[in-house]
């Protein structure tokens, strides 16, 4: 027995055969829009089709599922057919029983030109209280002579009925039970409340039934939707009373129709419960955040005996560990109150409660997982049932794209995981296509690590500074401009980065190719500007500080200097020295001046006009300059 709790909480619409239902609008259109006048004309009349009795089975139950259910409708039981409509503008509303044809279609007429909302109702007795369809659908009936309708039971409240008769199939097996109480609930299937819908207690003088002609229960008037049916078998042989069975299934209560059945017990009592097949997880892709995603966990339940389900989660250091830490224990006692602060794992939705077949939880970004399930009932418990692998599911009806995990090192990973990848781009500009752009300090990818490298993105060269939408190849990455392009990516320590290699969430940091008075700077401890009246006494040491100097003379020696025996310069291959902005000279970083035993890499000029004078000096690295600040003087 499968069935997915996912699909509980929409109500099936009825499938209903015989052919297309239309309804036309026979108008005459005019040029002016006569929405705004407030004489309107009349119409000749509109044509109503029927397009399509909808449905929705095939989302809201798994095709597998064990559900009893109506049996398919047929037009031909809809014994009247009304159209209701209201007129957008003034209100104007309209009521019109309407004569369907074998083709599906009929006629409403009377109506002004203008924008109408309607509702076509469906009922199966002439007296229309019986609602069993509605569908609703608008229309501009001054350009429009048709509106087409989809029939459905959504959202109806008409009541339904129920009609099922119960056989035990081993007689000798239900007396051995000393069964002595029996009750049959119909549930909420989610919380298997018992409260919500009619409790049936069979008394002694009804047992007999069950193993002969058949116990019939019979409740006209329910309110539609989906039940969950549990019937419990008590037998008190033992001096207390105590559950023998349970069986269930899952019950469809269609809007205004029956749902009959003969329902076949198969032997369950004093039998602990068949173990689940195919335990599958998937990730639901759209859930996922740095620190969390949803995890769809599903199941094929082979049992129909069983009370609730048991599913273990396991937390491993490594794809290569045999046993795990126990994150939490999932049964009916907390299965709806896990948190993911408090237990390690989260509550979404979903039961494991009777019959159920899904169940999903939030799990956290950078762990590994794993999961087992059981059934149990009163009696027992099932054997424990190891996760098989799942594929990729590109679309789901309730949930969209699914990531399934692998079981093997022949199918993705071992464990089930999500690690979250976060780009810091720090403050840069990401283009992923032509006019595509990501501004912001972080954007994060979702990877499922399946024990193989993940490599980074890799922006590519910038072919055209001035045109970015020449763009050659893409993604690009820059910082203010284009010229300052994207150069590595770097981990948490600065080390170079381009693939992944763990499970664990991680964030690179983007380095550029600075190149302007934004870039980093060169530590200014190690810089020196200095003056004298010759070039030798404007040496480091010799000369005098000339930052700030505002009574310099034409003539003077000014030398900048930087310090290479200091180890915060051992990357720079060069030096770059300027003067109000323009680069006046560039030394290897081995053409050194050694001054009372330090290193210097410097350069010297006399002033020769008067005025302001800005200097600096940047050291270059791998193709990136790092600029010192800037030392202002001034001559008289």
């Amino acid at each position: 027995m499968f069935f997915s709790l996912k699909h509980c909480t929409k109500r099936a619409l009825s499938a209903v055969s015989g052919g297309l239902l239309c309804f036309m609008i026979f108008a005459c259109s005019s040029p002016l829009d006569s929405r705004y006048v407030s004489d309107y004309s009349r119409d000749e009349g509109l044509s109503v089709v029927i397009s399509n009795f909808k449905t929705y089975s095939d989302t809201t139950l798994n095709a597998s599922a064990r559900t009893i259910a109506p049996s398919s409708f047929s037009s031909s039981g809809i014994a009247k057919y009304v159209i209701t409509g209201e007129e957008v503008y003034d209100g104007d509303r309209c009521e019109q029983t309407i004569a369907i044809n074998a083709g599906g279609q009929g006629t409403v007429t009377g109506l002004k030109k203008s924008f109408w909302n309607f509702v076509l109702h469906a009922y199966s007795d002439n007296a229309c209280t019986n609602e069993v369809l509605h569908g609703f659908a608008a229309v501009d009936t001054t350009y429009e002579d048709t509106v087409s309708f989809v029939l459905n039971s959504i959202d109806l409240d008409t009541k339904g009925s129920l009609d099922l008769t119960f056989t035990y199939s081993d007689s000798a097996s239900f007396a051995k039970a000393n069964v002595d109480q029996i009750n049959i609930y119909l549930c909420d299937p989610l919380s298997c409340d018992i409260n919500s819908a009619p409790v049936v207690r069979v008394v002694s003088s009804g047992f007999d039934a069950w193993t002969s002609s058949g116990y019939n229960l019979a409740v006209s008037e329910i309110n539609p939707g989906y039940y969950l049916l549990r019937i419990d078998f008590y037998s008190s042989s033992t001096g207390s009373q105590v559950c023998a069975g349970t069986y269930s299934e899952l019950v469809d209560i269609e809007p205004g129709r029956e749902t009959s059945d003969s329902v076949a017990i198969p032997d369950i009592l004093l039998l602990p419960p068949e173990e689940p097949e195919n335990l599958k997880v998937y990730r639901i892709d759209s859930s996922c955040t740095p620190d969390s995603y949803n995890a769809l966990i599903r199941w094929d339940d082979l049992s129909i005996n069983e009370e609730y389900f048991c599913i273990n989660v396991y937390e491993y250091n490594s794809s290569n560990y045999a046993a795990g830490s126990l994150v939490a224990s999932i049964d009916k006692s907390n299965y709806s109150s896990l948190s993911l602060e408090n237990d390690g794992a989260g509550y979404v939705s979903g039961s494991v409660l009777y019959s159920s077949g899904e169940y999903v939880l939030k799990l956290k970004t950078g762990k590994l997982y794993d999961f087992e399930i059981c059934s149990k009932n009163s009696y027992g418990s099932s054997a424990v049932v190891s996760r098989t692998s799942s594929a990729d599911i590109a679309s789901d009806a309730s949930y969209g794209s699914l990531k399934g995990f692998g079981k093997s090192n022949a199918s993705p990973y071992l464990r089930v995981n999500t690690l979250a990848l976060t780009y810091n781009i720090g403050g840069g500009t990401y283009k992923t296509l032509i006019d595509e752009y990501i501004i912001a300090s972080t954007f994060c990818e979702y990877y499922i690590y399946k024990n193989a490298a993940i490599p980074l993105i890799q922006p590519v060269a910038i072919t055209d500074v001035n045109d970015m939408s020449h763009q050659a190849a893409y993604p690009v990455l820059y910082f203010n401009t284009p010229e300052q392009d994207w150069h590595e990516w770097q981990d948490s320590d600065g080390n170079q980065i381009s693939q992944i290699t763990s499970f664990q969430n991680i964030t690179v940091y983007a380095d550029y190719n600075l190149t302007s008075d934004a870039s980093i700077k060169l530590e200014d401890s190690t810089v020196s500007v200095t003056y004298g009246a010759s070039s030798a006494a404007s040496y480091p040491r010799t000369g005098t500080d000339a930052d700030g100097v505002t009574g310099l003379t034409t003539g003077t020696y000014v030398t900048l200097a930087v310090n290479v025996s200091d180890s915060s310069n051992a990357s720079f291959t060069s030096y770059d020295f300027y003067i109000n902005g323009s680069r006046q000279a560039s030394v290897s970083s081995s053409t050194v001046t050694t001054i009372g035993g330090t290193n210097y890499v410097l350069w010297t000029f006399q002033i020769g006009l008067n005025g302001s004078y800005t200097a600096k000096i940047a050291g270059v690295s791998g193709g990136t300059s790092y600029y010192s600040g800037e030392y202002i003087f001034r001559t008289n």
